[in-house]
């Protein structure tokens, strides 16, 4: 390796990992270089039994923790990090330090909701860190379980790819410095440079599109939900960075340097605020009309000029809130007026945590469904910490019972069912690895939001049964059947009956 490279490694799996590292690792010993292995998603003790299985001498403390090292404080900061992995390059009592290789796996950013929203910031630090100190590093991105707009990100911020067969070099490497400003320009001439040096010197009209041209709609390249994700309004001239919005439980708004938006201001009547805030990011590129506003929030007003006036207060409030200080409240770059309907805009690179959640409930259920129980696991425990209470849990129910548009409701029911299915399939997994105190707990916390979910008993049933527990079962079952009664929903399903007398017979044994 030459001396400072920032290079990334897709695998599979553990096996598939291990067979390119150990290699590696034996070429870069054999130069007298150092290295660390920082483990996340494997524990130490896996990741130097695997290694030494290949013939790899592994020293104490050769391998250790993602944790120890503050990538999953709470909540995730680059700057800690970055200062931990510096004091590590820096213990390093090497006779040459420059030579030393960290291999980080990189599960973190989807184990942390701050980590997905600072993964770019992260990997361009990393970058610097690395030039400054003469150091090179590997990060280990995990194929089927980091997401799609990860695994791109990684693409364009990492100098080589290696393999079983090598290393190669990356002609889609983005400089952090470019990428991390999201300079897109610069990042087109970049690779322009790098088809063919000297090209980027052309004048810059040359590269302009045609007058007139028609750019490609960006939904189309993102992942298709079955709940759609918010076509987000973008701010044209934002004023600050990137905001991290949180609609699972309150709804809560982070500025980029991690501070919470204070949603009271003055007299503004902070519930309204919120609301228009949230329907105006439910509605996103689309907007709504002042009537419509002014229906949603005050649905039994009589005056409507009343209401209008109302209206521009509450959206002078909200301007008020995500610009403190603003001294024109109509110049806010995040709330807009055009051609008589609101819009709220929000920075460039805005992170949400709904369709995060939503794909990594999908990929577990689908890595579920192949066996994949480990990978399967981590997505489901990564979106289970997401969901940190029911979808705009502060929003007054006066206000989500509008009448023209179901905008809440079917939202908020269908983000629960997903976190129902995630828990009994969390439990699933927990009972196929013989953890039977933990299925019970997750499949008990599945009956808790939704007693009469089939699926869920099943899982219940079936963890009773692993933890040989025929009392249980029976008190278990015929619960179900009071329940069901109650909700006046007839007699369980024949294959929950078959099941139960099937398990039932085997304890009896």
């Amino acid at each position: 390796m030459r001396s400072t490279q920032h290079d990334v490694i897709y695998f599979a799996h553990g096996d598939h990992l291990w067979e390119i590292c150990a290699p590696l690792l034996a070429r870069h010993v054999a130069q007298a270089g150092a290295w660390r292995y920082i483990a996340d998603e494997h524990q130490p003790s896996q990741v130097a039994g695997a290694l030494q299985a290949r013939g790899l001498e592994v020293a104490e403390g050769a391998v250790i923790t993602s944790a120890s090292l503050a990538f999953h404080a709470s909540p995730v900061r680059v700057a800690p990090i970055i200062t931990a992995l510096e004091e590590l390059l820096r213990q390093a009592d090497e006779p040459r330090p420059r030579s030393m290789l960290l291999l980080i796996e990189m599960t973190w950013a989807i184990r942390s909701p701050s980590g997905a929203v600072y993964l770019r910031e992260y990997e361009a630090a990393l970058h610097e860190l690395l030039e400054r100190q003469g150091a090179s590093a590997i990060c280990l991105y995990n194929l089927t379980t980091h997401l799609d707009s990860q695994l791109l990100l990684s693409l364009h911020m990492h100098h080589g790819l290696h393999d079983a067969s090598g290393r190669f070099a990356n002609p889609y490497f983005v400089p952090p410095a470019l990428y991390r400003r999201r300079d897109e320009r610069a990042q087109f001439l970049h690779w322009l440079d790098t088809l063919r040096p000297g090209l980027s010197t052309r004048p810059a009209r040359s590269l302009a599109p045609p007058t007139g041209a028609v750019e490609p709609s960006p939904l189309a390249a993102q992942p298709v939900y079955d709940l759609e994700a918010p076509a987000l309004f973008i701010a044209r001239n934002s004023d600050q960075g990137q905001w991290k919005i949180r609609c699972f439980g309150q709804l809560r708004v982070y500025r980029a340097d991690g501070e919470l938006v204070r949603w009271q201001v003055g007299r503004a009547a902070t519930r309204k605020t919120k609301t228009l805030f949230a329907f105006l990011l439910y509605r996103g590129e689309a907007g709504a009309g002042a009537e419509e506003l002014t229906a949603l929030l005050w649905p039994d007003a009589t005056n409507g000029t009343a209401a209008l006036n109302r209206l521009y207060h509450v959206v002078n409030g909200l301007r008020e809130v995500l610009s403190p200080g603003l001294r024109r409240l109509r110049a806010s770059p995040f709330v807009l007026n055009e051609q008589g309907r609101y819009y709220l805009a929000v920075p460039p690179h805005t992170w949400i945590d709904l369709p995060m959640f939503q794909e990594l409930c999908y990929r577990g259920a689908r890595l579920l469904r192949e066996g994949d129980f480990n990978q399967a696991l981590i997505c489901y425990e990564s979106a289970e910490r997401l969901y940190t209470g029911d979808y705009l849990a502060d929003i007054p129910q006066q206000y989500a019972d509008y009448a023209e548009e179901d905008w809440f409701w079917s939202r908020r029911y269908w983000l629960r069912d997903m976190y129902v299915k995630l828990l009994y399939g969390i439990a699933a997994i927990h009972r196929g690895q013989g953890a039977v105190t933990t299925a019970l707990s997750y499949a008990d916390r599945a009956l808790r939001i939704e007693p009469t979910s089939e699926a869920a008993q099943r899982e219940k049933l079936l963890a009773l049964h692993a933890a040989r527990r025929r009392d249980a079962l029976d008190r278990q079952y015929r619960l179900y059947c009071q329940l069901l009664d109650q909700a006046k929903l007839g007699p369980p399903s024949a294959e929950i009956a078959d099941l139960y007398q099937q398990l039932r017979a085997q304890l009896t044994r």
